[in-house]
């Protein structure tokens, strides 16, 4: 991400942030609460999450107490990284 390889994010709850996969369309960004999202048995969150497929965007807008978050892509196991929400 911008250059990282999978940094750890921290995410103001509250917050707004807009994540431009543009670059990188057979990578869908995708948020969960455990490690690897869907590809590690887990669940997709979608709490104030937006996802815009066609214009390669992905919008979450924090909640107040939202647990640890961990972003991934939908599409490859092993592509993603831990978004801590203090």
């Amino acid at each position: 991400m911008d250059g990282v390889r999978q940094p750890t994010l921290s995410l103001s709850e509250g917050s707004i942030y807009l994540f431009d996969w543009s670059a990188a369309t057979s990578h869908p960004f995708r948020f969960s609460t455990t490690s690897d999202g869907t590809h590690n048995s887990g669940s997709e969150y979608t709490t104030g999450v937006v996802k815009d497929d066609s214009a390669y965007t992905t919008q979450i807008t924090v909640a107040g107490g939202a647990p640890t978050l961990y972003y991934y892509c939908s599409n490859h196991s092993g592509m993603g990284g831990q978004a801590n929400t203090p």
